[in-house]
């Protein structure tokens, strides 16, 4: 799953229709859980989480899965009990590469159409911004000098075409989150003179 040159992989994982999704295992490993939608039983819809996953953390998933196929846990009396990683494994009903739509969190009817460079606001892990900040201009991804700082992200406005933008994504990593533009360079402005 993971390419060469490439932070890790975000992916998409969708949980079985009528099942609790077990997301413990989706945070912890090398695996950062950045999003989950529950199941929205009248449209018939599984829960979903959106998941970034190192190259360790891919290969430490591919083991939970493998282990649960191939490994039981033995009972106090010296049967064979359930899989390992049974809760994960058997709550999971697909996992494929996330695309950028996974990462959106504005409504889906503001998701960038067309192929032109569009304005997006990036949500970026704060110990990974500045990598990704210096290194986005080689992906053709312009990002704005203002910063909005939480305490664990950093948000910033860059310009960008969709596809460039979901190659920075995938090839640098630290994106936690997507969104339409609300914060203009007026508002960071602002903040900037009442702090002064």
């Amino acid at each position: 799953m993971k390419a060469e040159g490439t932070a890790g992989v975000y992916l998409d994982v969708a949980g079985r229709a009528g099942e609790i999704m077990v997301t413990t295992g989706l945070n912890a490993s090398d695996l950062t859980l950045l999003r989950f939608e529950p199941a929205q039983t009248a449209a018939n819809q599984p829960p979903r989480a959106t998941v970034f996953a190192t190259g360790d953390g891919v290969a430490k998933l591919r083991r939970k899965i493998e282990d649960f196929a191939q490994k039981n846990r033995t009972k106090k009396d010296g049967t064979e009990g359930r899989p390992y990683h049974a809760d994960l494994v058997q709550s999971i009903g697909a996992i494929v590469e996330a695309g950028l739509r996974a990462l959106w969190r504005s409504p889906a009817a503001r998701f960038p159409d067309g192929d032109g460079a569009v304005p997006w606001e990036l949500w970026l892990d704060k110990t990974q911004a500045a990598a990704f900040v210096g290194s986005a201009p080689e992906y053709e991804v312009a990002v704005g000098a203002d910063r909005l700082e939480f305490p664990e992200d950093i948000v910033v406005i860059a310009t960008a075409t969709r596809d460039a933008l979901a190659l920075a994504v995938r090839r640098l990593g630290g994106v936690r989150a997507l969104a339409a533009p609300s914060i203009t360079a007026d508002y960071f402005d602002a903040m900037l003179s009442l702090g002064t």
